[in-house]
């Protein structure tokens, strides 16, 4: 509607001008120059986005009974604590239940140790050997709800996170154990017990808050978990007596207790494992339809030379500090793509000309890009304790020179 207001006004003043002069054209179109900018004033927070993610991730650990989450205050990077108490028994050898009030016991351990436990009343019992294969105490997956950082941090791995493992108790049963994890990449570690600890939970750090800048001391079995991306996670933890291992009476106490707890160390520190890159997306679409106004599906669109309507196109792109350094600026569009490494914590980009080329398409019609940042493999992003990330400045301008025909130049 505005075009055609646009074209009457033109051709009224435009006849009425040449009708004076006889010795003029007419001229058949109207040549539009100009250097519109598009310049996003307000700081556009990214920190949000990231604590939206962390903290959806944190209320669903929350919600469930499993876990314990502790924040850290004092690490460099920003890092928290998951803490699970995966077993807590009372070990009575006399017990002829105690398979039933263990049930992750395996039956056939639970009768080598009643028969130990009756071993304590008979000095000649035969010692107890443990079959091929081992016996199981324990054996359980833990479950670790990362899906809200989905969206966000998808192909990056927190390579930084690991998980400790405590067994502690009395009686002699801890000190026979032994310790196996299948990751989430199924590779298996193993561990044997050399001594036994409490994490210290309960005592020092369960009301208090976890104060140190790396995970809790004590007895722990460290398991790099490069593996872990966002999304569920799942973590198998076996608690065996090795196969072969023979057992008396006089190893173990009638009566003990076994106390085994899981902490996973959780600092977001992260690594892109995905070979195609990962890219965390900051702006969905800068505004609605074509940046330039124009339209390839309109008659009078037919009649403007699409093909040369952008003649440059520049992108300033200013952050607060230097966290994603090593990123590289991606604006996507229908049929165009602008990749742009950030030099510090900004960019200034003059698009080239077989970007404008692709621009000016009129196939790519709208221009209307989302920006994202884009990480190669191997990058390697920390997220500082108190972080704040923020873009201060973000502008587009283009020079535009556009030919509009006027409407007797498209009569017949």
């Amino acid at each position: 509607m505005k075009k055609h207001i646009i074209f009457g006004v033109l051709t009224i003043f435009l006849l009425s001008f040449f009708a004076c002069d006889h010795n003029f054209t007419i001229p058949k179109e109207v040549q539009i120059k100009g250097s519109p900018e598009i310049k996003f004033g307000a700081k556009f927070d990214l920190s949000e986005m990231f604590k939206e993610a962390i903290d959806g991730m944190k209320n669903s650990l929350k919600d469930n009974d499993d876990f314990a989450l502790i924040d850290c205050n004092d690490t460099e990077y920003e890092t928290f604590l998951i803490y699970m108490e995966l077993l807590d028994e009372v070990i009575d050898l006399a017990d002829s239940e105690l398979g039933q009030n263990i049930p992750s016991m395996d039956p056939e351990l639970a009768e080598i140790l009643n028969n130990l436990g009756l071993g304590h009343n008979n000095p000649a019992a035969p010692p107890q050997t443990i079959p091929e294969g081992g016996l199981d105490l324990y054996n359980d997956t833990i479950s670790l709800p990362l899906d809200a950082m989905d969206d966000l941090l998808s192909g990056f791995a927190f390579n930084d996170a690991k998980i400790y493992l405590y067994v502690s108790g009395s009686g002699g049963l801890a000190e026979l154990l032994s310790i196996e994890l299948t990751l989430p990449d199924n590779e298996k570690k193993k561990s044997d017990i050399s001594n036994t600890n409490s994490s210290g939970y309960s005592d020092n750090w369960k009301s208090s808050g976890y104060s140190g800048e790396q995970a809790p001391g004590g007895y722990a079995s460290e398991i790099p978990m490069s593996s872990m991306t966002s999304g569920t996670q799942e973590i198998n933890c076996r608690i065996f007596i090795e196969g072969g291992k023979v057992i008396t009476s006089a190893d173990l106490a009638l009566e003990g207790n076994i106390l085994v707890e899981a902490v996973i160390w959780f600092p977001l520190v992260l690594t892109v494992t995905n070979s195609a890159g990962a890219k965390i997306e900051i702006m969905e679409n800068i505004g609605e339809g074509d940046l330039f106004g124009r339209s390839s599906d309109s008659e009078e669109s037919d009649n403007i030379d699409l093909e040369n309507f952008v003649t440059w196109l520049k992108l300033d792109l200013v952050l607060n500090n230097k966290l994603f350094e090593d990123a590289k600026v991606l604006a996507e569009s229908k049929g165009v793509e602008i990749i742009v490494p950030l030099t510090g914590n900004s960019i200034t980009l003059d698009i080239k000309e077989d970007t404008l080329r692709e621009i000016n398409n009129p196939d790519n019609i709208p221009f209307n890009p989302s920006i994202s940042l884009r990480f190669d493999e191997g990058t390697r992003l920390t997220i500082p304790n108190g972080f704040d990330i923020a873009i201060t400045k973000f502008s587009i301008s283009a020079g535009i020179n556009a030919k509009i025909p006027l409407p007797w130049a498209m009569e017949g």
